[in-house]
């Protein structure tokens, strides 16, 4: 086992799951906000992934053998499943936020300030990030218990499970090990930026979805549906077409746009009047 390998997966699960946590406590303390406004956000991702994941789990390989039947060239296949999954992001999920804003901010008397959709977006896509970083803490148990094992010992595995295993499951089970032990730390750090941008862009999507009802702009929320959209499907294409790096730099260029987006709508909201 490289301790060094196992030492970076405890890091970036801490910091996945008490990073979100951190950030809403900080949001809560200096701006006199409530926990609520964060659990709306937590509670409403989970809701709306209860639809969304099953239904692109459902769809996923009869829609993946369609299109590689109407677009043989792979590239063009994997551009359109990626627009596919995209759009589906950012339908379900923008106007997941839109709903919660209409029926349980407005309905439960919490204002719309930028403050608490920054605070909501913050729990929104901060539930992500700890489920995440607790499927990374797993996956480290995994690799401490799989380093010491032999090819021997893995055969001896599968051939023990040989009544349930198939001879393809078994040869699969075999590579995820190896894939496993052949990890990194330049494998792992990724994901731990790549919540932290994802953060930022859920909480520029939630101020964004906000101002769309606050200024009746409805050009706001058509945005960040289609900026949601346009972020998921390029990082699903970048990461098939050229590598996990080239998606997350996309990613790091996506969410400096959007601080500098949210840094703009939380300066006028913030700003102290004029003697």
């Amino acid at each position: 086992m490289d301790s060094i390998v196992a030492l970076t997966f405890l890091i970036v699960s801490v910091v996945e799951v008490f990073f979100p946590l951190a950030l809403g406590y900080f949001l809560i303390k200096k701006y006199n906000l409530s926990w609520k406004v964060y659990a709306i956000g937590v509670l409403f991702f989970v809701l709306v992934q209860f639809i969304h994941t099953p239904l692109v789990l459902v769809m996923q390989q009869p829609m993946t053998d369609y299109i590689g039947r109407l677009f043989p060239d792979h590239t063009i296949a994997v551009a359109v499943y990626a627009v596919i999954l995209g759009l589906l992001a950012g339908l379900f999920e923008e106007l997941g936020r839109f709903i919660v804003y209409g029926r349980f901010f407005i309905g439960n008397k919490v204002p719309l300030s930028i403050n608490n959709g920054v605070l909501f977006g913050a729990g929104w896509g901060g539930v992500e990030s700890i489920i995440i970083g607790i499927m990374m803490l797993l996956t480290m148990f995994s690799y401490i218990y799989a380093a010491p094992l032999t090819d021997e010992q893995v055969t001896q595995i599968n051939v023990s499970m040989n009544g349930t295993l198939t001879t393809e499951k078994a040869a699969e089970i075999d590579k995820q090990i190896t894939d496993l032990l052949a990890l990194t730390p330049w494998d792992i750090l990724p994901g731990m930026a790549e919540r932290i941008f994802a953060v930022t862009l859920h909480i520029t999507w939630s101020v964004m979805v906000l101002s769309a009802i606050v200024e009746k702009r409805n050009l706001l929320l058509v945005l960040a549906i289609l900026w949601h959209a346009a972020t998921d499907a390029l990082a699903v294409f970048i990461g098939q077409i050229y590598g996990i790096m080239a998606a997350e730099g996309m990613l790091f260029v996506f969410a400096l746009a959007g601080f500098i987006y949210l840094r703009g709508k939380w300066s006028k909201a913030n700003a102290k009047p004029s003697l």
